[in-house]
């Protein structure tokens, strides 16, 4: 089976699931839709574009470099910068645990953004998190993480609290009395 094949398996696939969950989806409270139908119905428009996209281009024209897209270089640059990683990735090997390492960081992250959560609710839980990732691990200027932190959160509100009338929770620890 070619690979053309079964991404148009996969993709028709993806159609019949979307097609699903926007006829389930049509049963629920005007409300309740609010969210899964126009998420479907954007997905589908993009899964019909790939499909067509596919099937009316050439093989060879479905072949892209992401970092020519993205940085507007020649291919030649691109295998020059690849032929130089692999010269010097053969020599500064990565130590034996980075991996373990990376993957310890990333459940004690989980874990600092479930318990602030859980304490203060998702809309303050998730401005101090983002705001300390920001500032530590995304090196981040002060100002530019806490910038970060209002959008990020400001969207939140925005999204549940104001236009999904959603009752948030707040926490386990007590608010302003």
């Amino acid at each position: 089976m070619s690979r053309r094949t079964q991404e148009n398996i996969l993709a028709v696939v993806l159609v019949g699931i979307l097609v699903a969950v926007i006829i389930v989806s049509m049963g629920y409270g005007p409300r309740s839709r609010l969210v899964p139908v126009p998420v479907a119905v954007f997905s589908l428009v993009l899964v019909i574009a790939q499909l067509v996209v596919q099937n009316t281009s050439s093989p060879d024209d479905l072949h892209v470099d992401v970092l020519e897209v993205l940085t507007r270089r020649s291919a030649r640059e691109g295998l020059q910068d690849k032929a130089r990683a692999s010269r010097t990735s053969t020599a500064t090997a990565h130590p034996p645990g980075t991996r373990a390492r990376r993957e310890v960081i990333a459940f004690v992250l989980l874990a600092v953004l479930l318990g602030l959560v859980l304490l203060l609710g998702p809309i303050v839980g998730i401005f101090l998190f983002v705001l300390g990732y920001a500032a530590t691990i995304g090196r981040l200027r002060w100002y530019s993480a806490l910038g970060l932190s209002f959008g990020v959160s400001g969207v939140l509100y925005l999204l549940f609290v104001v236009l999904l009338n959603t009752q948030m929770y707040h926490g386990i620890l007590p608010g302003p009395l």
